[in-house]
């Protein structure tokens, strides 16, 4: 059920390198979309999204690739765009009906009720410049007082390559955009190289970024299995910018995940790659303003339906 009173909604879905943005009406249609370059200082940032939302709109949503603190609504922790880092956005931006959220959280809750509603739980990956995870769970979105499935930040290799976050070995560093590429660079590939570029040559079957994708497939599946292995679900979506390589890696990655996961869940366990492209953050965005009969914000900081 729609709730048709919550007027137009405009969300962003701040990444690393590009920003997406999109204005939908309250029959969930966008009426406007962008992409754009992520903005280089906090002030940029706050002037583009003052710019943006001239039109008058009822709500602004915003994703973020940061550890939000619910009880304060702020965002604690940002390591791909440090100057969000301990900033009061809602605040500073002072546009009145701002709803600030994890931005893989958003994106877990486009693909579910979009898609998914029949299934109990699920994970979504995102994965861009960094890598992120929202978890539903018995159809509800995990929450404590801070966002949690911070799956890029699982440590895959001790003593490995250096995190923005400060650690070494963490599955982003292997598995976001210039973890691919520093393994190309290692393999013997060419430095300062491109991700299509690297993809093109997959397709083409030249052994190095074959190779590439393949170690990809092998770090994301050690991500996957060990989230897994704590917290079951039933289904596992594979999103962000590089979802859209999958037809080099997907089939890799499954073979990787059914030779690593835990026995009983094998069988029982789905993994697609979205579908939503580049719109299911911004879809999470829809729905998280929404606050209707069929989806609503309670009190535990979660989503609900």
């Amino acid at each position: 059920m729609v709730n048709t009173k919550i007027g137009e909604v405009a969300v962003f879905d701040i990444g690393g390198t590009n920003t997406k943005y999109a204005v939908f009406n309250n029959r969930r249609v966008i009426l406007n979309k962008e992409i754009i370059k992520t903005p280089s200082n906090y002030n940029e940032l706050i002037s583009l999204i003052r710019v943006k939302t001239l039109k008058r709109v009822n709500t602004v949503v915003l994703g973020l690739p940061a550890v939000i603190d619910y009880n304060k609504n702020k965002i604690v922790y940002a390591p791909n765009i440090d100057y969000l880092t301990n900033k009061d956005l809602v605040k500073d931006l002072d546009l009145g009906n701002v709803l600030i959220e994890n931005d893989a959280n958003l994106a877990a809750i486009g693909e579910y009720y979009t898609f998914r509603k029949s299934s109990s739980s699920m994970l979504m990956v995102t994965i861009g410049t960094g890598v992120g995870g929202g978890l539903i769970v018995n159809g509800k979105l995990l929450r404590t007082q801070f966002s949690v499935a911070e799956i890029g930040h699982i440590i895959i290799e001790n003593d490995g390559r250096p995190c923005r976050c400060g650690n070494k070995g963490c599955l982003e560093t292997y598995c976001g955009k210039n973890g691919i590429l520093n393994t190309y660079e290692i393999l013997g590939g060419t430095k300062k190289s491109t991700l299509n570029k690297v993809y093109s040559e997959a397709k083409q079957g030249k052994l190095i970024a074959v190779l590439t994708f393949k170690q990809f497939a092998h770090y994301l599946s050690m991500g996957l299995v060990s989230v897994l292995n704590v917290i079951y679900v039933n289904n596992i979506v594979i999103g962000g910018g590089i979802s859209h390589f999958g037809d080099i890696f997907f089939k890799d990655l499954i073979n990787f995940f059914n030779s690593k996961i835990y026995p009983p869940y094998k069988k029982n366990v789905i993994i697609n790659i979205t579908s939503l492209k580049n719109d299911a953050a911004l879809l999470g965005g829809f729905y998280y303003a929404q606050k209707s009969n069929a989806f609503f914000v309670d009190n535990n900081n979660t989503i609900s339906s």
